[in-house]
């Protein structure tokens, strides 16, 4: 299993079951810190930046369904997948997939 910190289209049910052929229940939620939130043409996108955060929740994936997200994000061309270290609610740290955009181009 993959975990997934989600913070845009992944987390509506609706693209869930478009992509996965089931909605996900998740785990938990999470903050990643030293990240910055934008959007960019209503998809919403991350950038490293210190002293701010992105709060999301971590989903569980089969290497299948890794596979379909990452041609759904557009990975490696539009965003690239990085593992990063995310804080739980209860203070404790893992290290999940996060899908962050490829700054080349963008104006936000």
């Amino acid at each position: 299993m993959q975990f997934l910190f989600a913070y845009g289209s992944l987390l509506d049910p609706m693209v869930q079951k478009e992509l996965f052929n089931r909605t996900l229940t998740p785990e938990g939620q999470a903050v990643l810190f030293d990240w910055r939130k934008h959007t960019h043409e209503e998809y919403p996108f991350i950038t490293a930046e210190k002293g701010s955060q992105v709060k999301g929740e971590i989903i569980v994936l089969t290497e299948k369904e890794l596979s379909v997200a990452d041609k759904w994000e557009e990975a490696p061309d539009v965003y690239q997948r990085k593992k990063l270290t995310v804080q739980l609610m209860d203070g404790s740290r893992m290290r999940v997939w996060v899908y962050t955009r490829k700054s080349a181009g963008i104006k936000y």
